[in-house]
Formats: C-alpha cells, sequence, structure tokens
C-alpha cells in the first residue's frame, strides 16, 4: 500500500530545501516524479534509513521540458495537483479554472485507488461567486465517478445550490444524503435548512430539521432563520422554534438573535423585539456589533413609533455605517424624504465612509424629492471616486433621474447595466408611466420579457396601468390570462388594477365581474369598481356601490370622496356634494388639496359657482390643478373675461401653465366666441412657453372658428396637425359644417375622418348627416349602411331619467302637482317653438320665458345681440318658468335658421312690409318657428332674408309695434288657438316623449334633492344586491 504520510514527508522535504519557491503545477510534478523513482511507491514503513534517504535527495532542475499532461501521467497523483492549486499565486477564479483542468484526468484511474475522495476533491475548490454553477457540474461527475461520496461533498452541493438558487438540484444532494444516511449530520441538515428556506419551501425545511439526531445552536438558528426570512404569519414559527432551543439548554447566539430580531420586524411585534434587546445586554451580545444594532435599528424601525429608532440611534456608543443606512431608510419608508437626506448630509460631514447602500439612499432621497441638482452631485461623487455600483444602487440612480424628468440619461445607465433584474425593469417602466410615455414602458416590458425575466406582481400592477392609460384591452386580457395561469388571481392588488383596466377600455360588465369575485374587497377594490363605473357615465351605480360599501364599514379616503364628488356633480346632486364637504370638516379630515379640486368642479358643474370662487380664494396652498380646475368652472359657464383675468394672476404669481391650463382657457374663449383672444393664447403657447399644441388645443381652436363661421381658416389649421392626431379637430370641424350649411367642405371632412376613425359610430352618424343636410339621401344611406355591415353601434346612454325614478319620486309630489303635471305633459307642443334674436334686455328675455311656459310651448332659442354677450334671465321676472322648458343657445342667427330648418321648421319673421301675411290668415298646423327682434332695431337683415316668410300683427291705434314680450304672447296665443282649432288639440308629443317629460317635471318641482337621491340609491342598491 502506499504510505501517504512517508509520501507527504518526502515532498515536504524536497520543497523545503527549495525554498517554497516552487509554487507551479510544473515544478510540484517534476518533485512527485523524483521522490517516486528514488522511493518506490511499495515501501510501506518509514524507516530511518528511509529517512536519511529522503534527507538526502537532491532537488531536480526544473528545466520546463516536459509538458504538464506528461507529468501528469507520470506522476500518478491529480488529486494532490489539484490541492497544490490552492497554494499557488493565482486569484480564486483562476484557481477554480485550473484546478478543474485536471479533473477529466482521474477517470483514468480506479475509482477505488484514488488518492481523493469526491468529497476531497471538491475541498479542493475554493469556489470563486458565479462559479457555483461549475461546482454543480463538478458534483454530478464525482457522483458518477464514485460508488460513495462523503458529507463533504453533500455541504459543498448544498452551499452551490443555496448560491443559485437552484430547488430542484438541492433536491437530488438531499435524496443522495438519505442514501447514504447523511441527511441526519447536524452539518448536512443545516445546509438542507438553507437551502430550502432561500427557496421558499419552508415545510421542507421544518422536516430536514426533524431529521437532525443531534441538534445543535446551528441547526436552531438555520430554521429561525429561515421563518424570519419567509415572513408572514409563519414569522411566529421562529419564536416557537427558539423556545424549544432554550428547553434543550442551547443559549442562542448572535446569528440567532438577528434572526429573532428580523422576525420581530415582520410581525411589527415591539415588545417580543425589546425583549430580545433585554436578553442580548444583560448576556452581553451584540455590543459594537455592526451586523447586530442594524437589526435592532431595523426592528424600531419597523415596529416601533417614528421617534424610537431616532432615540435608539441617539444613544448608540458607536454609530456604523449601517446604523445610519437603518435609520434614513426608516426616514423614506415613512414618506420623509428630507429628513432622509440631513441625515446623509450629517454622514458626509463627519466623514464616514459611504458604502453602496448609503449612495442609494441618498439618490432615493433626492428621487422623491426632485431634486436633481443634489443628485447631479451624488453621481458625481460615485464617477469622481470610481465606485462600482450594484444594481440596487444603479436603480435608484435611474430612479432619481426618472423622478426628475430626465428621460434620456436614465435610459442611459439602464441600457449599461449588464445583468438587470425584476426591479431595474420594474423602475424604468415606473418612470416611463409618472412621465406619460406609456408606449415606452410597453416597449420596456417586452425587452424585459425577452431575455426571460419572470414578472412579480409590481411589473404586473405597472404594465396593467400602462394599457390603461393605451386603452389597449387586448394586450391586457393577456396579462389577465397571465395573472390567472401564474395563480396571482388571489393578489387583491392586482385585481383591483385588472378592474380599473377593464372599465377605462370600456369593459365594465368585465370589471364588475372580477370585482365580484375578489374574496376579500378592501378600500382600493371598492374605489377602482366606482372609478370604472364613473369612466363609463355610470355616475347612479357608483353611488350605489359606495352606499354598498359603507355597509361593509368600510371608511372612505380622499379618492373614494374624489369619486363620490365626480358621481355627485355628473348627477347634479348639489345638496349630496354638500354634505361631503360638511362631512369632510365635521370629522376633520385630512383631505388635501385633491379634493378642494374636486368640490370646486362639484359646485360648478352643479351651477354653484360663487361656491367654487370662495373654496377656491381659501386655499390654503393652490397647486397648478387648482388653478386649472378654476379656470375650467369659469368656462363652463362663459365667463370668459374672468377665466382670462384668473390667467393673468396666475402667471404673476409665478405658475407655469402646462398644457391643461392652455386647454381651458381656450375652451373658455371658444364658448364666449373671444376669436381674437383665443387666437392671441394660442400662439403664446409657442412663443412664450415653448409648448407644442396637441390635437386637444387645435380642436378648441377650430372650434373658436367654426362657432364664428371662419370654416376655412378652420380647415387650414386643421391642415398643420399629422394626420393620426387630427381626429377630434376633424370631428369638431364636421359638426361646424354642418351647423354652418357647408355640405361641400364637410363631405371632405367627413371621408378623412371616416378613413381615421374608421370603427367610431359617431363619425358615421355625423357624416350621415352632413348628406341629409345637402339633400343626398343615397350617400347618407350607404353611409348608414357602411356601419350596420361593421356593427357598429353608439355607445347607449345612461340616464338618471327613467320609469324607476318616476316611481321613486312619486311618494315624494302632492297629488295636486301630480295632476297639473300630467296635464302640462299632455298639452305641451315643440310643432311650434320662439326665436328670441338679439334681445338686450334681459327682463324682456325672461319676460317672453313666462309667456313661453303659460301657452304650453317646450322649445326656445335664443341669438344673443353679440358674440361677446351671453345670455342670462332675471328670475324675478321669469319666476323660475325657464325651468319647465328647453333652452338652446345660438352664436349666429344663420346657424339657428339652419338647424331649424334641417328640422323641418319654417321660420317666420314678425316684421310690417307689403309681404307679411296677418297671423290671422296663417296656417299653424304645421311646425313654425316664430322669431322676435331686438326692441330698438327689430329682426336683423340677415333674418329677413334667411327667413321662409314675414308675418304682422294688425294694429288698430296710433302706436305701430307693440312691446317685443307682449307680441310674443300674441304670436304665440294665436298658434296655439289656431292649432287647437285645425287639430282638435295643441300638444303633440307622443306617449314615450309626454312620460320623459313628466318625469323631467318631477325632477324640477323637488326643492331638495337629498330624499330623492336616497329613495333613488336604495332601489338601485336593492337591484345591485340582488345580482351579487
Amino acid at each position: 500500500m502506499f504510505n501517504r504520510s512517508l509520501y507527504c514527508f518526502a515532498l515536504f522535504s524536497v520543497r523545503k530545501k527549495l525554498g517554497f519557491r516552487l509554487q507551479s503545477y510544473r515544478a510540484h510534478l517534476r518533485c512527485c516524479s523524483f521522490i517516486e523513482e528514488a522511493i518506490p511507491l511499495e515501501t510501506t514503513e518509514c524507516t530511518d534509513e528511509t529517512i536519511t534517504q529522503l534527507l538526502t535527495l537532491e532537488p531536480p532542475e526544473e528545466s520546463g521540458k516536459d509538458s504538464v499532461e506528461e507529468l501528469l501521467l507520470k506522476s500518478d497523483d491529480v488529486s494532490r495537483l489539484m490541492k497544490m492549486e490552492r497554494r499557488s499565486d493565482l486569484d480564486s477564479k483562476d484557481q477554480f479554472n485550473q484546478s478543474r483542468r485536471w479533473f477529466p484526468y482521474l477517470d483514468k484511474f480506479d475509482a477505488g485507488s484514488m488518492h481523493l475522495s469526491g468529497g476531497e476533491v471538491l475541498e479542493t475548490l475554493d469556489r470563486p461567486i458565479g462559479q457555483s454553477d461549475e461546482l454543480l457540474r463538478l458534483y454530478s461527475y464525482v457522483r458518477h465517478q464514485t460508488v460513495g461520496i462523503r458529507s463533504s461533498a453533500i455541504l459543498f452541493g448544498l452551499k452551490s445550490c443555496i448560491e443559485l438558487g437552484d430547488l430542484e438540484f438541492g433536491r437530488g444532494i438531499h435524496t443522495d444524503a438519505l442514501k447514504f444516511g447523511l441527511n441526519i449530520s447536524k452539518f448536512v441538515g443545516s445546509s438542507l435548512i438553507g437551502l430550502y428556506s432561500r427557496c421558499g419551501d419552508i415545510e421542507e425545511a421544518a422536516k430536514a430539521f426533524d431529521e437532525i439526531i443531534e441538534k445543535d445552536i446551528v441547526a436552531y438558528t438555520s430554521l429561525i432563520t429561515g421563518y424570519a426570512q419567509v415572513g408572514d404569519h409563519r414569522a411566529y414559527e421562529a419564536f416557537r422554534v427558539a423556545y424549544h432551543m432554550q428547553k434543550e439548554e442551547i443559549d442562542p447566539n448572535r446569528v440567532t438573535l438577528v434572526s429573532l430580531l428580523q422576525a420581530a420586524s415582520e410581525l411589527g411585534a415591539l415588545e417580543e423585539g425589546q425583549s430580545i434587546h433585554g436578553y442580548a445586554i444583560r448576556r452581553g451580545i451584540g455590543c459594537s456589533d455592526e451586523v447586530f444594532e442594524t437589526s435592532l435599528m431595523d426592528m424600531y424601525n419597523k415596529c416601533g413609533p417614528p421617534n424610537m429608532a431616532a432615540t435608539f440611534f441617539a444613544r448608540m456608543g458607536s454609530r456604523t455605517v449601517g446604523s445610519w443606512n437603518a435609520l434614513i431608510s426608516r426616514h423614506l419608508q415613512l414618506g420623509q424624504p428630507l429628513e432622509a437626506l440631513h441625515l446623509f448630509f450629517q454622514m458626509v460631514q463627519r466623514n464616514y465612509e459611504l458604502d453602496l447602500i448609503t449612495l442609494a439612499n441618498g439618490l432615493l432621497s433626492c428621487a422623491d424629492l426632485e431634486n436633481l441638482l443634489v443628485g447631479k452631485i451624488i453621481h458625481a461623487y460615485i464617477v469622481r471616486t470610481g465606485a462600482q455600483l450594484d444594481i440596487v444602487a444603479t436603480t435608484a440612480l435611474i430612479d432619481m433621474y426618472l423622478k426628475c424628468n430626465h428621460l434620456i440619461l436614465a435610459r442611459e445607465i439602464f441600457d449599461r447595466i449588464e445583468e438587470k433584474d425584476v426591479i431595474s425593469f420594474n423602475v424604468m417602466i415606473a418612470g416611463y408611466l409618472q412621465n406619460g410615455f406609456a408606449c415606452q414602458a410597453i416597449e420596456v416590458f417586452y425587452e424585459m420579457v425577452g431575455i426571460g425575466i419572470r414578472l412579480n406582481p409590481v411589473t404586473i400592477m405597472s404594465i396593467l396601468s400602462a394599457l390603461s392609460d393605451l386603452k389597449d384591452v387586448r394586450q391586457g386580457k393577456c396579462i389577465h390570462g397571465y395573472v390567472f395561469r401564474r395563480g396571482f388571481g388571489s393578489n387583491t392588488e392586482i385585481a383591483n388594477q385588472i378592474i380599473y383596466m377593464y372599465a377605462k377600455c370600456g369593459f365594465v360588465q368585465c370589471a364588475s365581474r372580477i370585482f365580484k369575485n375578489i374574496k376579500r374587497k378592501d378600500l382600493v377594490s371598492w374605489t377602482s369598481m366606482m372609478m370604472g363605473y364613473l369612466h363609463q357615465g355610470h355616475a347612479d351605480e357608483a353611488v350605489t356601490l359606495f352606499r354598498l360599501m359603507q355597509r361593509e364599514n368600510l371608511s372612505p379616503d380622499s379618492v373614494t370622496l374624489i369619486c363620490l364628488l365626480q358621481a355627485f356633480a355628473q348627477l347634479g346632486f348639489l345638496n349630496l356634494a354638500k354634505e361631503v364637504h360638511c362631512l369632510v370638516q365635521r370629522v376633520s379630515l385630512d383631505i388635501g388639496i385633491p379634493v378642494i379640486n374636486s368640490l370646486i368642479t362639484a359646485y360648478s358643474k352643479c351651477g354653484k359657482l360663487d361656491m367654487s370662487r370662495v373654496l377656491f380664494e381659501h386655499m390654503a396652498g393652490r397647486c397648478l390643478v387648482s388653478w386649472n380646475t378654476m379656470i375650467a368652472a369659469y368656462g363652463m359657464h362663459g365667463r370668459c373675461v374672468q377665466a382670462l383675468k384668473l390667467f393673468d394672476q396666475m402667471k404673476k404669481e409665478n405658475v407655469v401653465p402646462d398644457d391643461l391650463t392652455f386647454r381651458s382657457v381656450l375652451a373658455a374663449c371658444s364658448h364666449s366666441g373671444l376669436v381674437e383672444e383665443g387666437l392671441h393664447i394660442f400662439r403664446s403657447m409657442k412663443e412664450e412657453y415653448s409648448m407644442i399644441p396637441s390635437e386637444e388645443h387645435y380642436g378648441c381652436m377650430i372650434d373658436l372658428l367654426s362657432r364664428a363661421g371662419r370654416l376655412e381658416e378652420a380647415y387650414d389649421l386643421l391642415r398643420c396637425l399629422p394626420p393620426r392626431q387630427s381626429a377630434s379637430a376633424l370631428g369638431a370641424l364636421l359638426a361646424a359644417c354642418r351647423v354652418h350649411g357647408n355640405s361641400e367642405m364637410g363631405e371632405t371632412v367627413g371621408r378623412w375622418l371616416l378613413d381615421l376613425e374608421p370603427q367610431n359610430p359617431s363619425t358615421y352618424g355625423l357624416v350621415s348627416n352632413i348628406y341629409a343636410g345637402g339633400e343626398k339621401w343615397k350617400e347618407a344611406a350607404q353611409v348608414r349602411a357602411l356601419a350596420k355591415e361593421r356593427s357598429l353601434k353608439r355607445t347607449p346612454g345612461y340616464s338618471l331619467i327613467d320609469g324607476e325614478v318616476l316611481e321613486a319620486l312619486d311618494p315624494h309630489i302632492l297629488d295636486v302637482w301630480k295632476e297639473r303635471f300630467r296635464n302640462l305633459a299632455k298639452n305641451r307642443s315643440y310643432s311650434v317653438c320662439l326665436v328670441v334674436e338679439g334681445l338686450c334686455d334681459f327682463g324682456n328675455v325672461s319676460a317672453t320665458f313666462w309667456s313661453v311656459d303659460a301657452l304650453g310651448f317646450q322649445s326656445v332659442h335664443v341669438v344673443p345681440c353679440d358674440s361677446s354677450k351671453r345670455y342670462g334671465d332675471n328670475r324675478h321676472v321669469s319666476m323660475g318658468a325657464e325651468k319647465w322648458f328647453d333652452i338652446e343657445l345660438w352664436n349666429s342667427t344663420e346657424q339657428c335658421f339652419k338647424v331649424l330648418k334641417s328640422r323641418g321648421y319654417r321660420i317666420a319673421t314678425t316684421h310690417v312690409g307689403m309681404d307679411a301675411v296677418s297671423i290671422y290668415d296663417m296656417d299653424w298646423s304645421c311646425s313654425t318657428a316664430i322669431v322676435v327682434g331686438n326692441e330698438n332695431s327689430g329682426i336683423s337683415n340677415e333674418a329677413l332674408e334667411l327667413s321662409d316668410l314675414h308675418c304682422s300683427i294688425p294694429m288698430k291705434g296710433m302706436v305701430d309695434s307693440f312691446n317685443v314680450f307682449v307680441a310674443a304672447g300674441i304670436l304665440m296665443h294665436h298658434a296655439v288657438c289656431d292649432r287647437t282649432s285645425r287639430l282638435g288639440c295643441h300638444g303633440d308629443l307622443t306617449l314615450d316623449d309626454s312620460q320623459t317629460l313628466l318625469e323631467e317635471f318631477y325632477l324640477h318641482h323637488c326643492k331638495s334633492a337629498i330624499s330623492i337621491a336616497k329613495e333613488y340609491a336604495n332601489r338601485k342598491l336593492t337591484r345591485f344586491t340582488t345580482k351579487l
């Protein structure tokens, strides 16, 4: 047999004579060959003669002639070569690669005569980081070349599996351990626990722990660490294991306490954490230990009140970089980036060495504060010091640039990352979404999927948000399928985002089904569904859902209140909006500026502009959205002058307007007909603010020019838009062409719009009406047939006015009023309408309205005296009559007459002339529009030219005219009498129209909508609950 001791002694003697200068493989092999020639391998005893012979051996010259492979075959000792690699001057990676070179030669020798077992071979390999996969290949080789295997090989294999997170290979090693009875070893068992804990299979880790016969502190600590790392409710098991460990009289060490502190942090168990802290103090464990003190800081950060961690930090004798990092991270988690940045500056001032975690925390603080200057300083420090950022710090740097709106630089840094992880991709996607670049976010997502990175819940929610913005329901369904296949369906946050995606894309029924299937609905679930209903105009369903949410004892937050106020604004429930306002003030909710902005919008949409103005003026801190909201409110009410004044005030206070600001101002100018002011503001976007007008801005300008009859200018402006961005503006111009009767331009614009939006059903209706206005009935029918062929239907309207509402209102109205409303609805008429042209005195307008309602007419058209002066009535004169009939406002006489003629009315102007027909000789049975003119100048020349006939009231006295509202009353009274004598009745509404009108009368009659809304909501709630 080979005497290993003798061999090693001889080799040592030769190397000692060389002064340990021979470090290469070649020198080692030459020594081995020299010894084997001098002393036969059969030598079994180390006699004095043998020792003397060994000591007198002269070492060989290092000729370097023989190749390594040749010397290898001579030496017959490959395993010893591999061990020599560990003593060489090479770094760990080169050592590993060089040692691996000799491994294939092991199969040249009989496995039983090997000088080194598989475990010892693996022991010779110092594993460099990133070479664990190679080590597992070597493990497989050893396992197939040898009959048995030692525990050391098992340990090395398990360590590699832990590093790689390779659970399947680890299970195979576990099987090997079971075959050879090595699983009962405390060393192997602890490694198995670490593997299963690392891969999240804590149940298997517990089984591996139970298999260990003699459990020591390492085994117990491994299982405790596993439970702490898994977290959730299973972190309680860590304390149970610690209790059993103490029953076995095994005292915890520093590592055990660190794991227990982690478990306490996961559970938010402050008392347990303080007990561990006290135990450590009594036993003197962890004093001035960076890891232990950092764990304590982390526990107090997560479990205690905000000031407890700061107090512990202040009492620390020697503050380590880790403790600083823990406190900075705590402030970031609490949403206090300014405090975190101050601590970062203190570290710099006290000359602490900034590690990668510190730099990452500093960059994250700058990101949350959007402080680009300090962020660039930290970046410059990194470049100057040559710090090699890890993936965490690099991701923080990307996040900083993204939140500071430096997307190009963030993308460059992202592209330079060699090994991107899921977090870096998530940050990049979220950054693009925050800056409004949903398409770029989708591209990053595709890149992430292309390189095989598995999605996590954060990725899924981000990409669903991007698809919601793009309204890409097709891709959204693909993501929904992925969620279902990967088992994320039980994740409430993901389900909430799917609900929002479907609702925003118009698939409310799909969103509703997912909402019903959520087992544990949180506040976000209810709010997401409410927002979905609001996006599709189903405001009453949103209110019903809110009532149902209250039954679940969930308190609304600011987002829920915003949704509720939007619903009340859509429904016109002013009193309920006031109740929300009172609720906020009564319970002192910290609602913030967004809720106040929603209140401003709700009040303005409910007609209470003064209340909106008071709220705006008393706001403590106005943001840009607040200014935009108030400007839009003024524009909505036709107060363009106030909107422009507020816009000027906003600029004086150094608030930079954005695209929404300009959109609101231009819309206000459009509603008020201020063409020149609108053109000036539109030009200032480019000249003063270097902003590129969007499709909406062009749409506002085209609408402004179209309302003023400047269609050619509107068409020229439209041609400046890229084809794909002109759909909205084309729709505005097409509607204007119909109003102004420009069928030729309308046909051109209509064909253009059909090419751009072939799937929009509204487009077909507009184009069809254009052809009908030009009496091209064949073309109009073809357009309607094309829409029918493509199965295009308009989204059905959703109104509060239906038979259900009539039933809800009935108990709130007296019988005498019910009878009167039924008679009114029965005798109302649309066949004769009144056109009020150019009246200056609002008192006359209001008196005319009184006559309209008294005589049973349902339609009034108002053309103001000039485009800058809007209609307003005096309710003390009209006595509230204006709420009982329909009022349409027009910018010009021509526009009004064109529309009336398209509806089948003949235009009869009141005028004393040779061609005038006496009202007593007229046939009033056909549809007629009666036109009365200005108090001083009478009917305009334009109206006289565009009218179909002139009529007059015979005068019997010295005066030659009536007061305008008296004349209107006489004309309408005679029309009623003539129609009654010819047709037998004045009313001409269908049964359905009468029912709808009756419901409107009911609503207008009720002074308070609170009880009605509650009654209606209760009925809806009952139906909704039945569906659920």
